[in-house]
């Protein structure tokens, strides 16, 4: 991205992600907050210029190809608990849910679930790793699953 380009791309996410009013040199103007709930983590994939923004129990998923004019892909992901942390690995989205565990989503094309994992002591951050996720919980607890198919990590 060229620098005028990526200056207007972050100014759009520091007002995405604290839901505050926009002020900057450019012809960008706020246009609301997201409803599903407190912004809580950001995922940019920069090959197919896409922002994923965790926001309560659900995921925007936002084409930035023009960051003058971008515009919403999907709404699909929603969640069971409520999303702490987005970590994009190759054609899939790890999302920490808190209580929730995690959930792990394919989004090559359409977003869909792959698996849905609960943990004892939830899931409040998460880092895919080669074939395995580290899980933290808020109290300290690691877990770690092996992952040889994302639609059933095992706990090791």
């Amino acid at each position: 991205m060229g620098g005028k380009l990526k200056n207007r791309f972050i100014c759009f996410l520091c007002g995405i992600i604290f839901n505050s009013v926009i002020v900057a040199e450019t012809n960008m103007k706020w246009m609301g907050g997201y409803r599903f709930g407190e912004n809580s983590s950001v995922e940019i994939e920069l090959e197919r210029d896409r922002l994923y923004i965790g926001s309560g129990g659900g995921v925007l998923v936002v084409d930035v190809t023009d960051p003058v004019y971008m515009y919403i892909i999907s709404e699909r992901i929603q969640t069971p608990g409520i999303i702490r942390r987005i970590k994009k690995i190759s054609n899939y989205l790890y999302i920490s849910l808190g209580e929730g565990g995690f959930e792990i989503w394919n989004v090559l094309w359409s977003p869909s679930l792959m698996s849905r994992n609960i943990a004892p002591y939830g899931v409040w951050d998460i880092a895919p790793y080669l074939s395995y996720i580290v899980a933290v919980s808020e109290s300290g607890y690691v877990y770690t699953y092996y992952v040889s198919s994302v639609s059933e990590p095992i706990l090791s």
